[in-house]
């Protein structure tokens, strides 16, 4: 009686009340509601009232605490009722609340195996000739599966078994639906030696949703997440049949009648295919008709779309790869092609999107001339280098007439390809800035004039991102323009209505703040009193935008103007800060307000110390926290969300035995993600900039920041990766302070032990190559900073060394280091095979090697020379591409730098190698190999003496006809690198006038050390052959005796040449300088000058 109140009071929909939800909360305290649900079960003839009291029943044997404490007879009569209660009910809505209940007992009673009932009733039902009984017995082994699945391990080899035959029943597609969604749950079981029997049911999977397409596209959708799983946890498994897949989800894309989320889930497939198996994607030649398909999805959405002007990404300048939740096709599509350019090698992607771009932008659709446009944006950060070298002004003059055309959402397009050329195409785009800065000027002038245009958010967003991302990379270059560009900025400010006006233009002046830097003063003062409008503290939402940019612009000035112009107003900026994340509870702001503070840090140092303990309590609590997040729970179990307090009791701890099966999944705010990210960015500033002042906030920061290495979202890995680096490089600047006691050092120690292990920990196992790439990246500056102030211990350095090795070998997880079937492991990519960002993973990992050899001394540094010199070898091969070699010849040269005199056991390698690329064909190669050849003869002394005139002969004949400014400069401190060792092997007559006539350096400054401390030498000594070639090293003296091109130490050698000069024979010296250019002349003049005052 007391149920049936229960249920009806629920059914007729009064339990919505304060007294009826409190009637039923105390009714389910009753021992007797679990006896009383399995009668309504029974006899109830209402299906409603059904399927309420079996989700009721479930929440009551949820928890493991809540069955073990039912009564053994109770418990055994339960599990021999609920399955015939199963077979006999005919209502699915029942069927789904029953099975669910039988999954949360079977994940409480098959580890200990009290319930052979329940797998006998799988074996019975799932092979049933009763096709009702087939599809009722897959249906519940599919809910087990999804809640119960570790339980289910020990029958995994029979279960693959059954498969083989369910995925191929011939009379219930639903049999076959069950099948693959039992799969997707149980993917995360197979091991290798259940792997080919996975793998042989791929192909029927794929005839199984196929077939579903033509009845259900809903379930099809849903059977695609078998594949999901597969690429989360089981990739291999699915290499075999990359082709058919991608063909098979190709056609889904493209295909009529077919839902948009089936065509999403189809693209994201090819995506997340591309970016782990790339090379199955080569070998398989399916490059061409991914990049076909999508660019036909990217034409196919018509102008009236009201989303057509929605751009692919989320925010602008961001890449695509973060922006994931459109549920358009198109959308999708360009964030395909933009996984494909981080991905695949540049010469063969850009060649095919060449084919598509070309022909649609002569055409006359729109729709296509449109789609073009997106798609050079989109190839435009992972295609960055090839399109600088080879079509940069070509695609630039595509992109001008793009913004000319009539129909605005082509403009949007062409202007958004601008941004993106500004963001990822420098420094060569800058020397396009007199072409360029005219046509936006003007069409951002076009835009705000016209009251259409400019009640276009997407007209004036994507105008005012080209703008900004080009001004802010032109640094000083940014100057002749930048009084029109702030009298712009600087009138939207005061006569504009629009708020999101307001808030580009101030975004805008970041970026002209950025570039412009001290030369904004004359500016400052007119920002700041607009600002004061903008930050002011107020309840109105809709001023947060503009308030965040504000503090973000705000920060960029501090960091810009000189600390001087900004040091006034810093203490009132930090209260500022304070106030509005102690007030306005907004991830955004308070994201905005944690990079003002680590602005102001870079400006304040010590002095902001009084601060820290409330901005870093801030900041702590930001990482710590658990907002913004979203557990999305089926229907059927929200709806009954207000018993659980009760279970809770009930079960006495509330962590134990969590079940989460009602989860249907979890979702986390952009805005959370960012803030953690930028706080994490933040407190790695601070505990940089604030040295000793931050000792007090190290140890906690540290370990929250440490969690966050470990985060789900790619860009908080990134930025908490960053944050430790400058954690230890902020211990170790207090190195040389007072501060510095054996507790301060101890801390620098185990921060950098910690950090170490973690970061070869993330080169191994992170999937991502962004973050991998910035993990060597700060691997590559604590160890450039910290030399050698820290021995590392041989643990730490063969971490590095192997983690570095495992990244030029390929075998990192994020490297596709799987090989395929029939493929052998490949020597290195071939010619053209890898893409930009392999490159750059390679790069950054090279970079590591020679600053390891730096810390660690080449004696200790040999042995993992031994190590990486294979891998260097191996890509000077001719079949590797131009940049492997340029990669192995950059790096070995510096190598040879870091082992001193220990690299004498390599030089039967490294001669014919350095030898051989003296003639290469890029620039880079030659110049890395003379300079490497210098340091080698002067590292090896004697053992080379009689390859001089060999090496004489190869560095005069390459400088007979070199063009290349720094490949001259890097021949001239070779030659001086040979006299310095052994002059007497150099004849002096021929060599020295040569030498002179290429000074002063052109570009390679660095070497203005080794050429003139050689030639310094040889004036101390009198050497006949310089005196000769005085008048020309006077005059070189005097190109740079006055530049930052020399260092301190070399400026005072240089002087006391004048010196000495001018005091052995003035009139002689006087008569030589008199030919000299004006400047040259008076800038020798002046020390002469000073030694006359002197005497």
């Amino acid at each position: 009686m007391i149920m049936c109140e229960l249920i009806e009071v629920d059914y007729f929909g009064y339990y919505n009340s304060q007294i009826a939800t409190e009637r039923l909360q105390q009714i389910y305290r009753e021992p007797q509601v679990v006896l009383a649900l399995g009668d309504v079960l029974q006899n109830s003839t209402n299906p409603q009232i059904r399927q309420f009291a079996a989700i009721l029943l479930r929440k009551k044997v949820i928890k493991q605490n809540q069955w073990r404490i039912l009564d053994v007879t109770l418990k055994q009569g339960i599990k021999n009722n609920i399955l015939n209660m199963l077979i006999r009910e005919n209502e699915k809505i029942v069927q789904k609340s029953l099975a669910q209940v039988i999954a949360s007992i079977a994940k409480h009673e098959l580890p200990s195996k009290e319930w052979p009932e329940f797998m006998s009733f799988l074996q019975q039902y799932t092979a049933s000739d009763n096709l009702h009984q087939r599809e009722g017995g897959m249906y519940v082994l599919s809910v087990v599966s999804s809640v119960a699945g570790q339980q289910l391990t020990q029958h995994i080899q029979s279960l693959l078994n059954l498969f083989t035959q369910t995925i191929s029943d011939q009379d219930s597609l639903q049999v076959q639906f069950y099948t693959i969604k039992t799969m997707s749950h149980l993917v995360y079981m197979i091991g290798s030696d259940n792997q080919k029997k996975f793998q042989v049911l791929i192909p029927k999977v794929l005839k199984t949703i196929d077939k579903l397409i033509q009845v259900d596209q809903t379930q099809a959708c849903e059977a695609l997440e078998v594949f999901d799983e597969l690429v989360e946890s089981e990739v291999t498994v699915l290499v075999p049949y990359v082709k058919p897949m991608v063909l098979f989800c190709l056609e889904l894309s493209s295909k009529e009648g077919i839902t948009n989320e089936l065509k999403v889930k189809g693209m994201s497939l090819i995506m997340a295919l591309t970016r782990l198996k790339k090379k199955a994607i080569l070998k398989q030649n399916l490059m061409k008709p991914i990049v076909d398909t999508m660019f036909k999805v990217m034409c196919q959405y018509s102008m009236e779309d009201p989303d057509e002007e929605e751009m692919t990404e989320g925010d602008e300048g961001e890449g695509l790869m973060e922006a994931s939740s459109s549920s358009r096709p198109d959308d999708i599509a360009a964030q395909v092609i933009d996984t494909m350019a981080l991905h695949m090698p540049p010469v063969k992607f850009m060649k095919l999107i060449r084919g598509h771009i070309e022909p649609a932008l002569s055409g006359s659709y729109p729709l296509h001339r449109k789609a073009a446009y997106i798609t050079l944006a989109v190839c435009t950060e992972g295609c960055s280098d090839h399109i600088r070298h080879k079509y940069l002004e070509s695609l630039l003059d595509l992109v001008f007439s793009g913004i000319s055309e009539s129909e605005q959402f082509i403009s949007n397009a062409a202007m958004y390809a601008l941004g993106q050329f500004a963001e990822h195409l420098q420094p060569d785009i800058s020397k396009f800035a007199p072409k360029i800065i005219p046509r936006l000027f003007e069409y951002l002038t076009k835009v705000i004039s016209n009251p259409e245009i400019k009640t276009s958010t997407r007209a004036l967003t994507k105008t005012y991102y080209a703008v900004e991302t080009f001004c802010e990379n032109l640094g000083t270059d940014i100057l002749p323009y930048l009084p029109g560009l702030m009298e712009h900025l600087l009138s939207v400010l005061s006569t504009e209505t629009s708020r999101q006006h307001k808030g580009l233009a101030i975004s805008c002046l970041g970026a002209a703040a950025s570039a412009a830097r001290g030369e904004m003063l004359p500016y400052f003062e007119q920002v700041i009193n607009h600002f004061k409008v903008f930050l002011e503290i107020s309840d109105n939402e809709e001023m947060l935008s503009i308030q965040t940019q504000a503090l973000d612009t705000l920060g960029v000035f501090a960091r810009t103007i000189g600390a001087d112009n900004f040091v006034p107003i810093a203490g009132q900026s930090l209260q500022l800060g304070l106030n509005l994340i102690e007030l306005q509870k907004d991830p955004d702001l308070r994201r905005c307000v944690y990079g003002l503070f680590a602005a102001i840090s870079s400006v304040l140092k010590s002095h902001m110390v009084p601060y820290l303990q409330k901005i870093v309590g801030h900041m702590i609590e930001s990482l710590q926290s658990s907002e913004g997040i979203t557990t999305h729970y089926e229907k059927e179990s929200e709806m009954f969300n207000f018993f659980d307090e009760d279970l809770t009791e009930e079960s006495g701890d509330e962590t134990e035995d969590c079940d989460d099966s009602d989860v249907q999944g979890v979702s986390i705010e952009n805005a959370y993600l960012e803030e953690k990210e930028d706080t994490c960015c933040a407190l790695g500033e601070l505990a940089l900039n604030t040295g000793a002042g931050f000792l007090p906030f190290v140890e906690q920061s540290f370990q929250e920041v440490f969690k966050m290495a470990s985060y789900p979202a790619v860009n908080v890995r990134k930025g908490a990766v960053t944050a430790l680096s400058q954690m230890c490089l902020g211990l170790h600047s207090i190195k040389d302070g007072d501060l510095y006691t054996a507790d301060v050092q101890n801390a620098y120690v185990k921060t950098v032990n910690a950090t170490i292990p973690k970061y070869g920990d993330i080169i191994q196992k992170e999937e991502d190559r962004h973050v991998v790439i910035t993990t060597l990246e700060c691997l590559t500056d604590i160890l450039a900073k910290i030399k050698g102030s820290i021995v590392l211990n041989q643990d730490l350095s063969s971490l590095i060394a192997k983690g570095v090795n495992d990244v030029l070998m390929k075998k990192t997880h994020c490297q596709d280091n799987q090989t395929d079937d029939d493929e052998t492991e490949d020597e290195g990519e071939g010619e053209g095979e890898a893409s930009e960002y392999d490159l750059l993973l390679l790069e950054t990992a090279a970079d590591v090697i020679p600053a390891l050899g730096q810390v660690i001394g080449g004696q200790l540094f040999k042995s993992y020379f031994t190590q990486f010199l294979p891998q260097l070898l191996k890509r000077l091969k001719m079949n590797t591409s131009q940049s492997d070699r340029s990669l192995a010849v950059g790096t070995l040269a510096e190598c040879v730098e870091a082992l001193g005199e220990f690299v004498q056991p390599f030089l039967s390698q490294l001669y014919p190698v350095l030898r051989q690329n003296f003639e290469a064909e890029d620039s880079e190669m030659r110049s890395n190999s003379v300079f490497a050849m210098g340091i080698l003869v002067s590292n090896s002394k004697h053992l080379l003496y009689s390859k001089y005139s060999d090496i004489l002969k190869m560095l005069f004949d390459l400088l007979s006809h070199e063009t290349d400014r720094r490949v001259v400069d890097n021949i001239c401190g070779a030659i001086c690198r040979l006299i310095w060792t052994n002059s007497d092997l150099v004849p002096l007559p021929e060599v020295l006038p040569v030498v002179l006539q290429c000074l002063p350096l052109g570009e390679d400054f660095e070497e203005n050390r080794t050429v003139f401390s050689c030639l310094g030498q040889l004036s101390r000594f009198k050497n006949e052959s310089l005196m000769e070639n005085m008048p020309q090293f006077l005059k070189a003296i005097g190109h740079v005796i006055n530049t930052d091109q020399i260092t301190p130490e070399i400026k005072v050698t240089l002087v006391d040449i004048v010196k000495q000069s001018h005091l052995e024979n003035a009139a002689n010296f006087m008569k030589v300088i008199s030919s000299f250019p004006p400047d040259v002349r008076e800038a020798i003049l002046q020390y002469t000058s000073m030694d006359r005052l002197a005497t």
